[in-house]
Protein backbone atom coordinates (compact mmCIF):
# COMPACT_ATOMS: atom_id res chain seq x y z
CA UNK A 1 0.00 0.00 0.00
CA UNK A 2 2.79 2.20 1.05
CA UNK A 3 4.82 1.64 -2.54
CA UNK A 4 1.46 2.27 -4.43
CA UNK A 5 0.75 5.74 -2.59
CA UNK A 6 4.49 6.70 -3.21
CA UNK A 7 4.18 5.88 -7.19
CA UNK A 8 0.84 7.28 -7.11
CA UNK A 9 2.89 10.87 -5.21
CA UNK A 10 5.71 10.32 -7.87
CA UNK A 11 3.71 10.47 -10.83
CA UNK A 12 1.74 13.75 -9.38
CA UNK A 13 4.97 15.64 -8.72
CA UNK A 14 6.15 15.32 -12.39
CA UNK A 15 2.89 15.87 -13.84
CA UNK A 16 2.79 19.23 -11.60
CA UNK A 17 6.15 20.20 -12.39
CA UNK A 18 6.16 19.60 -15.62
CA UNK A 19 3.08 21.23 -16.81
CA UNK A 20 4.67 24.32 -14.32
CA UNK A 21 7.59 24.49 -16.58
CA UNK A 22 5.88 24.07 -19.80
CA UNK A 23 3.22 26.89 -18.51
CA UNK A 24 6.44 28.91 -17.94
CA UNK A 25 7.90 28.01 -21.74
CA UNK A 26 4.70 28.74 -23.12
CA UNK A 27 3.86 32.03 -21.67
CA UNK A 28 7.72 32.89 -22.35
CA UNK A 29 6.89 32.62 -26.34
CA UNK A 30 8.39 29.25 -26.16
CA UNK A 31 11.86 30.62 -25.33
CA UNK A 32 14.44 28.49 -24.08
CA UNK A 33 15.50 31.31 -21.36
CA UNK A 34 12.56 29.88 -19.29
CA UNK A 35 14.12 26.55 -18.89
CA UNK A 36 17.48 27.97 -17.69
CA UNK A 37 15.33 30.25 -15.29
CA UNK A 38 13.41 27.33 -14.15
CA UNK A 39 16.39 25.11 -13.38
CA UNK A 40 18.68 27.68 -11.62
CA UNK A 41 15.17 28.56 -9.59
CA UNK A 42 15.16 24.20 -8.88
CA UNK A 43 19.49 24.18 -8.21
CA UNK A 44 19.33 27.23 -5.70
CA UNK A 45 15.67 26.70 -4.24
CA UNK A 46 14.62 23.24 -4.31
CA UNK A 47 16.55 20.90 -2.06
CA UNK A 48 14.47 17.83 -2.58
CA UNK A 49 16.35 17.35 -5.33
CA UNK A 50 19.35 16.33 -3.86
CA UNK A 51 17.20 14.09 -1.71
CA UNK A 52 15.52 12.27 -4.51
CA UNK A 53 19.20 11.75 -5.85
CA UNK A 54 20.22 10.10 -2.69
CA UNK A 55 17.33 7.96 -2.84
CA UNK A 56 17.58 6.36 -6.06
CA UNK A 57 20.79 5.10 -4.85
CA UNK A 58 19.80 4.40 -1.04
CA UNK A 59 16.06 3.19 -1.26
CA UNK A 60 15.84 -0.04 0.94
CA UNK A 61 14.00 0.67 3.58
CA UNK A 62 10.47 1.47 4.44
CA UNK A 63 11.45 4.93 6.25
CA UNK A 64 12.81 6.46 2.70
CA UNK A 65 9.23 5.42 1.44
CA UNK A 66 7.40 7.45 4.55
CA UNK A 67 10.06 10.44 3.57
CA UNK A 68 9.28 10.15 0.09
CA UNK A 69 5.55 9.99 0.43
CA UNK A 70 5.79 12.95 2.95
CA UNK A 71 8.15 14.93 0.13
CA UNK A 72 6.61 14.29 -2.88
CA UNK A 73 3.26 15.70 -1.34
CA UNK A 74 5.03 18.87 0.00
CA UNK A 75 5.98 19.24 -3.43
CA UNK A 76 2.70 19.16 -5.03
CA UNK A 77 0.91 20.77 -2.27
CA UNK A 78 3.68 24.08 -2.89
CA UNK A 79 3.11 23.72 -6.64
CA UNK A 80 -0.64 23.90 -6.62
CA UNK A 81 -0.95 26.60 -4.35
CA UNK A 82 2.12 28.78 -5.51
CA UNK A 83 1.98 28.62 -8.81
CA UNK A 84 -1.65 29.30 -11.62
CA UNK A 85 -1.33 26.66 -14.45
CA UNK A 86 -3.11 27.72 -17.22
CA UNK A 87 -2.07 26.41 -20.21
CA UNK A 88 -3.36 27.33 -24.01
CA UNK A 89 -4.53 24.52 -26.02
CA UNK A 90 -2.41 24.51 -28.92
CA UNK A 91 -0.74 22.36 -31.43
CA UNK A 92 2.54 22.66 -30.21
CA UNK A 93 1.30 22.28 -26.90
CA UNK A 94 -0.43 19.10 -27.76
CA UNK A 95 3.05 18.04 -29.38
CA UNK A 96 4.90 18.24 -25.85
CA UNK A 97 2.35 16.91 -23.79
CA UNK A 98 2.36 13.71 -26.23
CA UNK A 99 5.85 13.41 -26.17
CA UNK A 100 6.55 13.98 -22.83
CA UNK A 101 3.73 10.89 -22.21
CA UNK A 102 6.00 9.09 -24.55
CA UNK A 103 9.05 9.75 -23.47
CA UNK A 104 7.45 8.78 -19.66
CA UNK A 105 6.16 5.55 -20.81
CA UNK A 106 9.49 4.31 -22.75
CA UNK A 107 11.82 5.32 -19.23
CA UNK A 108 9.81 2.82 -17.58
CA UNK A 109 10.59 -0.05 -20.23
CA UNK A 110 13.90 0.41 -19.06
CA UNK A 111 13.88 1.41 -15.57
CA UNK A 112 12.90 -0.40 -12.58
CA UNK A 113 9.12 1.20 -11.36
CA UNK A 114 10.47 3.00 -8.55
CA UNK A 115 13.58 4.11 -9.77
CA UNK A 116 12.19 5.39 -12.83
CA UNK A 117 9.88 7.68 -10.72
CA UNK A 118 12.40 8.72 -8.42
CA UNK A 119 14.84 9.49 -11.95
CA UNK A 120 12.41 11.38 -13.45
CA UNK A 121 11.24 13.57 -10.78
CA UNK A 122 14.98 14.09 -10.28
CA UNK A 123 15.59 15.14 -13.63
CA UNK A 124 12.60 16.24 -15.13
CA UNK A 125 13.82 19.67 -16.21
CA UNK A 126 16.12 17.48 -18.43
CA UNK A 127 13.19 15.14 -19.36
CA UNK A 128 11.29 18.08 -20.70
CA UNK A 129 14.37 19.60 -22.34
CA UNK A 130 14.54 16.67 -24.26
CA UNK A 131 10.77 16.75 -25.11
CA UNK A 132 11.24 20.71 -25.85
CA UNK A 133 13.95 19.34 -28.59
CA UNK A 134 12.17 16.55 -30.57
CA UNK A 135 9.13 19.01 -31.22
CA UNK A 136 11.17 21.90 -31.84
CA UNK A 137 13.11 19.45 -34.36
CA UNK A 138 9.78 18.43 -35.88
CA UNK A 139 8.19 22.18 -35.82
CA UNK A 140 11.65 23.12 -38.00
CA UNK A 141 10.32 20.78 -41.04
CA UNK A 142 6.90 21.69 -40.75
CA UNK A 143 8.04 25.38 -41.09
CA UNK A 144 10.46 24.05 -43.86
CA UNK A 145 7.04 22.73 -45.73
CA UNK A 146 5.79 26.18 -45.13
CA UNK A 147 8.45 28.61 -46.54
CA UNK A 148 9.15 26.48 -49.77
CA UNK A 149 4.92 26.31 -50.30
CA UNK A 150 4.79 30.70 -49.42
CA UNK A 151 8.05 30.69 -51.46
CA UNK A 152 6.46 28.83 -54.61
CA UNK A 153 3.27 30.99 -53.85
CA UNK A 154 4.63 34.26 -54.12
CA UNK A 155 6.69 33.61 -57.45
CA UNK A 156 3.41 32.06 -58.96
CA UNK A 157 1.08 35.18 -58.37
CA UNK A 158 3.93 37.69 -58.32
CA UNK A 159 1.45 40.35 -56.32
CA UNK A 160 2.77 43.89 -55.45
CA UNK A 161 3.87 43.97 -52.02
CA UNK A 162 3.72 46.82 -49.36
CA UNK A 163 6.19 45.35 -45.96
CA UNK A 164 5.26 47.85 -43.08
CA UNK A 165 7.51 47.79 -40.25
CA UNK A 166 7.95 49.74 -36.83
CA UNK A 167 7.66 50.22 -32.78
CA UNK A 168 4.22 50.99 -32.94
CA UNK A 169 1.43 52.23 -35.99
CA UNK A 170 1.95 49.50 -38.26
CA UNK A 171 -1.56 47.86 -38.55
CA UNK A 172 -2.98 51.56 -38.47
CA UNK A 173 -1.02 52.31 -41.48
CA UNK A 174 -1.38 48.86 -43.18
CA UNK A 175 -5.22 49.92 -42.54
CA UNK A 176 -5.17 52.93 -44.09
CA UNK A 177 -3.18 52.21 -47.21
CA UNK A 178 -5.74 49.31 -47.89
CA UNK A 179 -8.59 51.46 -47.89
CA UNK A 180 -6.89 54.25 -50.19
CA UNK A 181 -5.60 51.64 -53.05
CA UNK A 182 -8.60 48.93 -52.62
CA UNK A 183 -10.81 50.58 -55.27
CA UNK A 184 -7.68 51.11 -57.85
CA UNK A 185 -6.27 47.62 -57.25
CA UNK A 186 -7.10 43.83 -56.03
CA UNK A 187 -5.44 44.26 -52.49
CA UNK A 188 -5.28 41.46 -49.60
CA UNK A 189 -3.94 42.73 -46.66
CA UNK A 190 -2.60 40.20 -44.18
CA UNK A 191 -5.65 39.90 -41.04
CA UNK A 192 -5.61 41.42 -37.70
CA UNK A 193 -2.03 42.13 -36.35
CA UNK A 194 -0.64 38.91 -38.02
CA UNK A 195 3.49 40.10 -38.24
CA UNK A 196 4.89 37.27 -36.93
CA UNK A 197 6.91 34.74 -39.93
CA UNK A 198 4.58 31.86 -38.47
CA UNK A 199 1.40 34.02 -38.99
CA UNK A 200 2.00 35.83 -42.63
CA UNK A 201 3.22 32.03 -43.71
CA UNK A 202 -0.10 31.15 -42.86
CA UNK A 203 -1.60 34.15 -44.23
CA UNK A 204 0.33 33.43 -48.10
CA UNK A 205 -0.53 29.84 -47.77
CA UNK A 206 -3.83 30.03 -47.00
CA UNK A 207 -5.72 33.59 -47.91
CA UNK A 208 -3.09 35.08 -50.66
CA UNK A 209 -5.12 34.29 -54.10
CA UNK A 210 -3.66 34.45 -57.56
CA UNK A 211 -6.39 37.61 -58.09
CA UNK A 212 -4.77 39.82 -55.45
CA UNK A 213 -2.62 42.83 -57.57
CA UNK A 214 -1.51 44.22 -54.38
CA UNK A 215 -0.75 42.64 -50.85
CA UNK A 216 -0.31 44.56 -47.69
CA UNK A 217 1.65 43.28 -44.69
CA UNK A 218 3.21 44.30 -41.48
CA UNK A 219 6.48 43.30 -39.57
CA UNK A 220 6.86 42.58 -36.49
CA UNK A 221 9.88 42.23 -34.18
CA UNK A 222 10.17 40.57 -30.60
CA UNK A 223 13.54 38.50 -31.01
CA UNK A 224 16.41 38.62 -33.08
CA UNK A 225 15.96 37.65 -36.29
CA UNK A 226 12.81 37.90 -37.15
CA UNK A 227 12.25 40.38 -39.80
CA UNK A 228 15.07 39.18 -41.23
CA UNK A 229 13.60 35.53 -41.40
CA UNK A 230 10.19 37.59 -43.17
CA UNK A 231 12.43 39.74 -45.57
CA UNK A 232 14.57 36.29 -46.80
CA UNK A 233 11.02 35.10 -47.94
CA UNK A 234 8.82 38.69 -48.80
CA UNK A 235 10.75 41.35 -50.78
CA UNK A 236 8.33 44.02 -50.25
CA UNK A 237 8.32 46.80 -53.82
CA UNK A 238 7.18 49.12 -50.61
CA UNK A 239 9.06 49.20 -47.60
CA UNK A 240 7.60 51.45 -44.86
CA UNK A 241 9.38 52.08 -41.43
CA UNK A 242 6.93 54.02 -39.11
CA UNK A 243 8.54 54.52 -35.97
CA UNK A 244 11.45 52.88 -33.72
CA UNK A 245 11.36 53.12 -29.91
CA UNK A 246 12.85 51.28 -27.42
CA UNK A 247 10.48 48.28 -27.00
CA UNK A 248 11.65 44.91 -26.52
CA UNK A 249 14.55 45.30 -24.97
CA UNK A 250 14.19 42.32 -22.42
CA UNK A 251 14.57 40.16 -25.68
CA UNK A 252 16.80 42.60 -27.98
CA UNK A 253 18.90 43.56 -25.20
CA UNK A 254 19.80 47.29 -26.74
CA UNK A 255 18.32 49.60 -28.87
CA UNK A 256 20.69 49.55 -31.66
CA UNK A 257 19.72 45.59 -32.29
CA UNK A 258 16.44 47.10 -32.84
CA UNK A 259 17.35 49.40 -35.37
CA UNK A 260 19.58 47.10 -37.43
CA UNK A 261 16.75 44.34 -37.68
CA UNK A 262 14.21 47.37 -38.88
CA UNK A 263 16.44 48.18 -41.04
CA UNK A 264 16.39 44.42 -42.45
CA UNK A 265 13.67 45.40 -44.66
CA UNK A 266 15.55 48.22 -46.20
CA UNK A 267 18.20 45.67 -47.15
CA UNK A 268 15.36 43.57 -48.67
CA UNK A 269 13.77 46.21 -50.47
CA UNK A 270 13.52 45.31 -54.28
CA UNK A 271 16.23 46.88 -56.30
CA UNK A 272 13.85 49.05 -58.14
CA UNK A 273 11.57 49.41 -55.00
CA UNK A 274 10.44 52.67 -52.78
CA UNK A 275 11.45 52.98 -48.81
CA UNK A 276 9.30 55.30 -46.77
CA UNK A 277 10.65 56.35 -43.65
CA UNK A 278 9.66 58.19 -40.50
CA UNK A 279 12.35 60.94 -40.77
CA UNK A 280 11.13 62.61 -37.53
CA UNK A 281 12.23 59.91 -35.86
CA UNK A 282 15.75 60.29 -35.05
CA UNK A 283 17.09 56.59 -34.68
CA UNK A 284 15.82 56.35 -38.43
CA UNK A 285 16.87 59.63 -39.60
CA UNK A 286 20.69 58.65 -38.18
CA UNK A 287 20.68 55.20 -39.50
CA UNK A 288 19.57 55.83 -43.12
CA UNK A 289 22.47 57.45 -43.98
CA UNK A 290 24.47 54.64 -43.69
CA UNK A 291 22.70 52.78 -46.78
CA UNK A 292 22.99 54.19 -50.61
CA UNK A 293 19.35 54.70 -50.88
Amino acid sequence: MIKIITYILLICSYIINSLYLITYYQNDNYHLRSIKHIFLNDLIKRPYILLYIFFVYFNKTNIILYILISLSLLIILEKIRKYDLKLKNTKRLRRLLEINFLAFILLFIFKPLINGLLIINTFYILLNLVTIFISNSIEKLILLRYIKKAKQLLKQYNPYIIGITGSCGKTSIKNYIYECINDESIVYKSPKSYNTLVGLLITINNNLYSYDNTFVLEMGLSYKNDIKKITNIINPNISIISEILPSHLQTMKSIENIINEKMEIVKKTNKNGVIIINNDNEYIKNTIKKYNI
